[in-house]
């Protein structure tokens, strides 16, 4: 939710994130969600394993949709707070 709001507050459809220390691919996921472009690696070949098998569960909603989506994550943890 936070990286959807950094890369929407950075970048355009189209431009292209680069991420040098990937990881399980939180950025590359979020990037795909968001219709950004991105590149990224990592010295760790499990790591980027476990990237690959969260991109292949991309959602293809609409950005709209995922704003929406957080937005209502962002109200029903506010109500149990």
């Amino acid at each position: 939710e936070l990286l959807r709001k950094l890369i929407l507050a950075s970048s355009n459809i189209g431009d292209i994130v680069l991420d040098p220390v990937m990881g399980s691919g939180t950025t590359a996921v979020c990037s795909e969600q968001l219709k950004r472009k991105w590149k990224g690696c990592d010295i760790t070949p499990e790591y980027l394993g476990w990237a690959v098998k969260r991109l292949e569960l991309v959602e293809d909603w609409s950005i709209e949709k995922w704003i929406k989506y957080d937005f209502e994550n962002l109200k029903r943890r506010n109500s149990i707070r």
